[in-house]
């Protein structure tokens, strides 16, 4: 299981730059802070190995004193962090020179994205979603853009994470399951029931337990971790299975004040569809005020003098927080670009991007030649990355990102990609879900009074008596049904019998079977997936 987890790409480390934190929140910290070694002021919501590291620190400090009681070992010279290096899950990705420049001049540019993903409510896609009772949400993911020019550094951040309510959707074979609003984590809201999409049952204690889980996400986003005024961008679609999840979000959100969270949604499907996404120029128009509001940390380094602070933070979020998310990320981080090349004279206010495909037509794709693909390859990997930790596959849409267009080829992938996603979400997410709560110790394997845990298995999987054995008859024997029935009907389609009435009837006596033992197996979908067993939600 550690194996499987520690086999997933995007785990980064490094030994002299801290990697956990923003620029921003260093340059809040006292002096003192900053001197400590990486893992005594890592931040612990992105530091995936902090419990591994906890332990082994322990150990350490252990040996050491056994040592130095011998008197081999001197305890002022002996630093056991050296030996403990904190480790990120996400991304990063750094371009040297986007001027195109060889040379090694010192005033050359260097631009580079660093995603941290936390491990607070982490998880796989269809069984980690929303919120759980401390206001943490899945799949959360700080974004930050680094640029460093001529003696400036700018640091833009960005953060995503799933639609801050109580909700959940259950794998069940089907391609899209269905959302249910509320679940398991309501118990100290009073209401335990799941609600279905649409389904009016305690709608008003629903609601309002929504809006006081969403309100304390959004206060711990805001004074908490210090990220400050949050814009909402929701892409969420407004009609079909999303528009009860989307409306639910709207309506928690309502009593919230303004000038701290502000919610805008757009359907970026409806708006879009496959190929019109030069409608984001329509969702850019209302987004711009908010970002050079918010504006973004600037460091004048050649004076060691904050000259600007980022005061608001950009969270967007889809269904998934991975596939339009990141066309809308990228976009956003372009234009924070040109912000910051203006401000330092690199780009005249005139050229600024208005449209969503600026980083192939801009006044800076232009200057720097070859800027514009470079930046678009990194945004890309990034989202490769993040949709691989969650999901288990790279993500959708990436060919926008890449080449500003959406391209045959590119539908073409997303098909397979989907498809890869399903078999991955119903049938291998349960164990890697198991695998990060055991690597991140939020299971151990044993109680505080060394007894082996039991495993909670979801479903009939988990329970003693008929539930189980009927469960295990069914997984077991519907299969084998459909399997042997479908063999069959391929069968009498290819061997021919002496009439063609004897064939019909065994096609169509075996097509039935085959067809009825199919819904057999959907009607109990649950039971086929493969489930988290360690810490079921």
């Amino acid at each position: 299981m550690l194996t499987n987890v520690l086999e997933t790409e995007g785990f980064y480390y490094s030994t002299s730059f801290d990697i956990t934190h923003t620029q921003q929140r260093l340059s809040d910290t006292p002096p003192e802070f900053r001197n400590k070694s990486l893992f005594e002021r890592c931040d612990p919501r992105f530091t995936w190995n902090r419990f591994l590291l906890t332990t082994w620190a322990d150990q350490l400090a252990s040996a050491a004193s056994r040592l130095c009681g011998e008197g081999v070992l001197r305890m002022a010279t002996w630093d056991r962090f050296a030996y403990c290096v904190p480790v990120i899950q996400g991304f990063v990705g750094i371009i040297h020179n986007p001027q195109g420049d060889s040379g090694s001049d010192k005033r050359g540019a260097v631009y580079a994205i660093i995603s941290r993903r936390s491990v607070q409510r982490v998880g796989t896609r269809f069984n980690s979603r929303g919120l759980d009772q401390s206001g943490h949400a899945s799949n959360t993911i700080e974004t930050e853009q680094l640029f460093e020019m001529d003696g400036n550094r700018f640091s833009f951040v960005q953060i995503r994470g799933s639609v801050p309510l109580f909700w959940s959707q259950k794998p069940n074979l089907r391609y899209k399951p269905a959302v249910l609003l509320g679940g398991s984590q309501l118990t100290s809201f009073s209401v335990t029931a799941p609600v279905e999409s649409g389904q009016k049952v305690d709608e008003a204690s629903l609601q309002v337990a929504q809006s006081a889980i969403a309100r304390h996400h959004f206060n711990q986003l805001i004074y908490t971790y210090g990220y400050g005024r949050q814009v909402i961008i929701n892409l969420l679609n407004q009609t079909g299975m999303e528009r009860p999840l989307g409306r639910a979000f709207a309506e928690a959100t309502m009593d919230l004040d303004e000038n701290e969270v502000k919610y805008e949604s757009f359907d970026f499907h409806r708006e879009c569809g496959s190929t019109r996404w030069d409608r984001l120029s329509i969702l850019l128009d209302r987004l711009i005020p908010d970002l050079l509001a918010s504006g973004q940390f600037h460091l004048d380094l050649n004076h060691s003098k904050v000259v600007s602070r980022q005061t608001g933070v950009f969270r967007s979020n889809c269904i998934d927080c991975l596939d339009r998310t990141n066309v809308v990320q990228s976009m956003l981080a372009w234009c924070a670009l040109e912000r910051a090349l203006i401000t330092i004279g690199q780009l005249s206010p005139q050229s600024a991007s208005t449209s969503a495909s600026a980083s192939t037509n801009s006044a800076l794709a232009q200057m720097w030649s070859g800027f514009g693909f470079r930046f678009r390859s990194v945004w890309a990997d990034n989202a490769d990355y993040c949709s691989l930790q969650y999901t288990g596959t790279r993500a959708l849409k990436t060919d926008f990102t890449r080449t500003g267009k959406r391209t045959l080829r590119g539908m073409l992938m997303d098909g397979y990609h989907s498809l890869l996603r399903y078999y991955m979400n119903n049938f291998t997410d349960g164990f890697r879900q198991d695998a990060m709560h055991l690597f991140l110790g939020q299971y151990l394997v044993h109680d505080a009074d060394g007894t082996p845990k039991p495993l909670t298995g979801p479903g009939g999987r988990g329970r003693r008596g008929s539930g189980r054995a009927d469960t295990e008859w069914r997984t077991q024997f519907l299969p084998l049904v459909f399997t042997f029935a479908l063999a069959m009907s391929v069968l009498c389609v290819a061997v021919p019998t002496a009439h063609w009435t004897e064939q019909v009837t065994y096609v169509l006596f075996w097509g039935t079977a085959s067809v009825l033992s199919a819904f057999a197996i959907f009607a109990y979908g649950e039971e086929f997936v493969d489930r988290p067993r360690f810490c079921p939600d």
